[in-house]
């Protein structure tokens, strides 16, 4: 119930990053993954790449073949674009547990 009623609220405020999918960790790094690995190709392929960018999206990762990395992270990045409801209701039901669990504020 609690998770509806902040899902309901979300939409009514606002917009985090996307009107189609629902925001929520899991997608989130899916997102960096996918744009760390086009960047990593573009490298690869003699195009001007920051290394500031790179360091910002990169994540501990194995380094093995970049083509197969950028497939996995576009399958990975469509998985979790199919089920972004469910991603985000878990999210917001894992902050509201933790919010119970903390108890309310004590002034």
């Amino acid at each position: 119930m609690l998770t509806q009623v902040m899902l309901a609220s979300e939409r009514a405020v606002s917009r985090k990053f996307s009107r189609t999918y629902y925001w929520s960790p899991a997608l989130s790094q899916t997102v960096n993954a996918l744009h760390y690995w086009k960047l990593i190709l573009k490298k690869a392929k003699g195009g001007l790449v920051s290394e500031k960018k790179l360091d910002s999206l990169k994540k501990p990762a194995d380094m093995v073949v970049i083509s197969h990395h950028l497939k996995e992270a576009r399958a990975n990045l469509k998985l979790h674009q199919e089920h972004h409801s469910q991603l985000r209701e878990e999210h917001l039901q894992v902050l509201a547990e933790a919010k119970c669990w903390i108890g309310p504020p004590t002034s």
